[in-house]
């Protein structure tokens, strides 16, 4: 009698445990079907948007596009998850095909990874350094890092194909299973991956914080100065309207010259381009006088415009 009660319960508790399970995996069967669902349509008219439409194949579209592909394969792969979370012994499909889905899982995990990384630090570049953005960050360098990346997540991925393989597991029934194999857990692989694993998680995310921190500050700083150009724009715009009332050459006059050490080397005479140094200049009626404070500076010409403009020349010369 006490051994058919110890029996009794014990089934009863396998049970209770067997239906516990089987309520944690209709959750997740109902959170991962939207998911490939509406990650499939999105992904897709995402690579389809950008490869259409030359015009939007900039640095930024083509990070996005490579992503997309990175997560369509991640969603390609979600059903065989499901199928080995409802079942997971006998795996069906064989050894090549354990190792290749684990490792374009782990693969594609790696590189979306990457992906967000490097965008991140390309935001920074045109948001806090936007001369050297335009520089550096131009479509050819940008598909030869694209494939730097994905080949980078290949090399993080490939002990994978190691760590993984059909085994049996034992039992009376069919138990041949896809999973991580003895010879990875005793050589220690199993723990060099978990190591890089959390790396790939801890090291992005101190770039991405140190990333949109320094964004975050340079966006801060900069509506003080672009108040300071509002004001000083409207202040040559008052004498620019105040001296073209009172001059008759009115229509050779030129509103504004804008030259920034940094970030401009180029002014406008009468719309035509001409190179100035790493300097701002002041011209005031006939008098030139050579500046260092990074102002936008109101420049009025007289009738004397062709004359003024050789002089500038002579100026720039001697640079």
């Amino acid at each position: 009698m006490f051994h058919s009660d110890n029996v009794w319960n014990k089934s009863k508790s396998i049970s209770d445990k067997n239906i516990s399970i089987f309520h944690i995996l209709v959750c997740v069967t109902v959170i991962y079907i939207p998911l490939m669902l509406f990650g499939f349509l999105g992904n897709t008219l995402t690579i389809l948007v950008v490869w259409l439409r030359p015009h939007m194949r900039s640095s930024t579209y083509l990070y996005l596009s490579s992503m997309a592909v990175s997560d369509l394969l991640i969603l390609l792969l979600l059903p065989l998850d499901l199928y080995k979370l409802w079942r997971p012994r006998p795996w069906p499909l064989g050894d090549l095909a354990c190792k290749m889905t684990m490792f374009l899982s782990e693969c594609c995990t790696f590189c979306t990874i990457l992906h967000i990384t490097f965008l991140s630090l390309e935001r920074y570049l045109a948001v806090c350094w936007p001369i050297m953005a335009k520089t550096l960050l131009t479509r050819r360098r940008t598909r030869t890092l694209i494939g730097c990346l994905w080949l980078g997540a290949a090399v993080s991925a490939a002990p994978v194909l190691l760590m993984v393989g059909v085994e049996d597991v034992g039992g009376e029934e069919p138990s041949l299973e896809c999973r991580c194999t003895h010879y990875a857990v005793s050589s220690g692989l199993l723990s060099a991956m978990m190591v890089v694993s959390n790396l790939y998680f801890l090291v992005p995310l101190c770039i991405l914080g140190l990333v949109y921190s320094l964004i975050g500050r340079t966006l801060c700083l900069r509506p003080q100065s672009s108040r300071r150009d509002q004001s000083h724009r409207h202040t040559v715009k008052m004498l620019g309207e105040k001296h073209t009332r009172n001059t008759p050459t009115s229509n050779k006059c030129i509103g504004c010259l804008n030259l920034n050490v940094n970030k401009t080397k180029g002014m406008f005479f009468s719309k035509t381009m001409t190179q100035a140094p790493d300097a701002d200049i002041l011209i005031k009626g006939e008098r030139i006088e050579i500046v260092t404070d990074h102002k936008y500076l109101g420049v009025i010409l007289d009738k004397h415009v062709k004359r003024m403009v050789k002089t500038i020349k002579y100026n720039l010369d001697k640079f």
